[in-house]
C-alpha cells in the first residue's frame, strides 16, 4: 500500500511539474512567435532598401586609380596608354553594360627616384586613392611598402621583381 501511495505521489508530482513546464513553454512560444513576425517584417523591410539599391550602388560613381611611371622618359607613354586607352576602354564598357560608375586614372611621374614615388603616394592618399597602379621598379616599391601597409594601400607593380618585396 506504501508503494502505491508513493506511485500515486510521484504521478501528481510528475502532472503538475508537466503542467507547469506546459505553461512555461506556451508563454515564451508566444513571446517567441511575437520576436519572429518581427524579425520577418524586419527582414522583408531590409530586403526592400537592398534591391532599392542594387541598381543605384554605382550610379555617378567616379573611381580614382593612381598609376605612377618611372621616370620622364615612361610618363608620357604610361599617361597616354592609362587617359587614351584603358580609361577610355573601361568607361566605355561600363556605359555598355549599365554600369553608372567611372573609372578616372590619376597619372604621376616616379622620377627615377624611391622618395618622389612615396611623395607622390601621399598625394594620391590624399586625393583619397588606395588603390596604385606601379612602380616600376623594386627600389621605389621598396620605399614605399611601409606606408602603403601602414594606410590600407594596394600597389600593383607589373614589374618589380625583388625578393625583398614579398
Amino acid at each position: 500500500m506504501v508503494c502505491s501511495e508513493r506511485r500515486m505521489f510521484f504521478l501528481i508530482v510528475l502532472v503538475i511539474v508537466s503542467w507547469g513546464l506546459t505553461g512555461f513553454l506556451i508563454i515564451n512560444l508566444d513571446k517567441f512567435t511575437k520576436n519572429l513576425h518581427l524579425y520577418e517584417v524586419e527582414i522583408e523591410r531590409l530586403q526592400g532598401m537592398i534591391s532599392g539599391l542594387k541598381g543605384r550602388t554605382l550610379e555617378n560613381l567616379t573611381i580614382k586609380i593612381g598609376v605612377t611611371s618611372v621616370n620622364d622618359r615612361d610618363y608620357e607613354r604610361t599617361r597616354r596608354f592609362f587617359k587614351e586607352i584603358v580609361e577610355k576602354d573601361v568607361n566605355e564598357y561600363c556605359s555598355k553594360i549599365g554600369c553608372g560608375a567611372k573609372f578616372e586614372f590619376i597619372i604621376k611621374n616616379n622620377n627615377g627616384t624611391g622618395s618622389q614615388a612615396l611623395e607622390n603616394l601621399y598625394e594620391l592618399k590624399k586625393l583619397g586613392i588606395n588603390i596604385i597602379i606601379g612602380h616600376p621598379w623594386s627600389s621605389q616599391c621598396y620605399m614605399s611598402m611601409s606606408y602603403i601597409n601602414e594606410n590600407n594601400m594596394l600597389l600593383f607593380s607589373s614589374s618589380a621583381s625583388s625578393y625583398q618585396l614579398d
